[in-house]
C-alpha cells in the first residue's frame, strides 16, 4: 500500500504528507488487499478541498470534504471512509 499525495494550488507540506498516511493507515487496516491509495488537497477559493480514493478488496471507496482548515477536511473526510467501510462490512 502506497498513499499518493498531491496538491492542486498548494504545496504539500512534509507534514501534511504525514498526517494524511498516519490517518489513512489507520483506515486500511481493516482490509487484506489494498491498492495505491490517492489524496488530492486542493484550494480553491479559500476552501480546503481533501479527496481520498482508496480501492480495496474489490470495492472502490472515495469521499470528498471541505472546510476552512485542511486538516479538519483531511479528519472529515478519514470519517466518512470509515463509515463507508462500516457499511461495507
Amino acid at each position: 500500500m502506497s498513499v499518493n499525495v498531491k496538491g492542486r494550488n498548494i504545496e504539500v507540506t512534509p507534514a501534511l504528507r504525514e498526517y494524511v498516511e498516519k490517518k489513512v493507515a489507520k483506515v486500511t487496516k481493516q482490509f487484506k488487499a489494498v491498492g495505491d491509495i490517492s489524496a488530492v488537497l486542493k484550494v480553491e477559493k479559500g476552501n480546503h478541498i481533501v479527496e481520498i480514493t482508496v480501492p480495496a478488496s474489490g470495492i472502490l471507496l472515495r469521499a470528498q470534504e471541505t472546510t476552512k482548515d485542511m486538516y479538519s477536511s483531511i479528519d472529515l473526510v478519514v470519517e466518512k471512509i470509515e463509515r463507508q467501510i462500516h457499511k461495507y462490512k
